[in-house]
């Protein structure tokens, strides 16, 4: 199955997964940074354990990797609390084709004089969409414009 980015971003399952991968990516990896980045009020953990996020556009890069534009929404009583991200990430599968895993995910900011400033970060976990009993992939593979999976 060949998907172009495009295809991707029209594909309400693929995003799913997606946000699957990138809300456990918010909760074990940038949460801490995020409630510092936020400041006052959001500091209980629990309510990282219910953040959500919702993804605006998914680019798909050369050697593997994607971009996600997407919005992190803390579970807060508080207004205002979105928090736009942009994140890169590498996908891999495991357990014989029924895992994409996330490999060596970047928080991109923008710095001095709006340049690109990529972060990289370690989540607590290792993260990873189970895609089920009966279904593996023996390929996963992220170009230009396009991805490749069989």
């Amino acid at each position: 199955c060949r998907m172009t980015e495009q295809d991707v971003n029209d594909s309400p399952p693929v995003i799913e997964v997606l946000k699957d991968l990138l809300v456990f990516l918010v909760r074990y990896g940038l949460s801490a940074g995020a409630s510092k980045t936020l400041g006052k009020g959001y500091e209980d953990y629990n309510s990282w354990n219910t953040t959500d996020v919702v993804l605006h556009h998914v680019k798909l890069c050369k050697d593997n990797r994607l971009q996600v534009r997407a919005e992190l929404r803390p579970n807060t009583n508080i207004k205002g609390t979105e928090l736009p991200l942009t994140i890169r990430l590498g996908l891999a599968l495991e357990e014989n084709g029924r895992k994409i895993i996330v490999e060596s995910p970047s928080l991109i900011t923008r710095g001095l004089f709006n340049r690109e400033v990529i972060v990289p970060f370690m989540p607590l976990a290792k993260s990873g969409a189970d895609l089920g009993p009966d279904f593996h992939l023996s390929k996963l593979q992220v170009m230009d414009g396009q991805i490749l999976a069989e």
